[in-house]
């Protein structure tokens, strides 16, 4: 993943995430920048730092998790074969 200034159009940090090739969403919330792809379903980068903090799997069984991420009511929404809703404290 790279992270880019906006205004500079300067790329600012590469933050080794673990997802390869596309497929893969972005939301923000509850201060981490959320990532979701099918190969990692949810992925957390801490944006002051530029790094990883966490990458987790999809349950047992669900093969169809890492659709879309947002973020919203306090909770990470991952969708799939079927949504999911994921405690960002996690």
């Amino acid at each position: 993943m790279q992270r880019i200034d906006a205004r500079s159009n300067e790329l600012i940090a590469t933050i080794e995430a673990g997802v390869v090739g596309g497929g893969s969403d972005i939301a923000v919330g509850g201060g981490i920048v959320w990532i979701t792809s099918h190969d990692w379903p949810v992925i957390k980068i801490d944006p002051k730092n530029n790094k990883l903090v966490g990458r987790f799997k999809a349950p047992q069984g669900e093969s169809g998790m890492g659709d879309a991420i947002r973020y919203g009511a306090d909770w990470v929404w991952v969708s799939g074969t079927s949504p999911f809703r994921i405690d960002p404290s996690q």
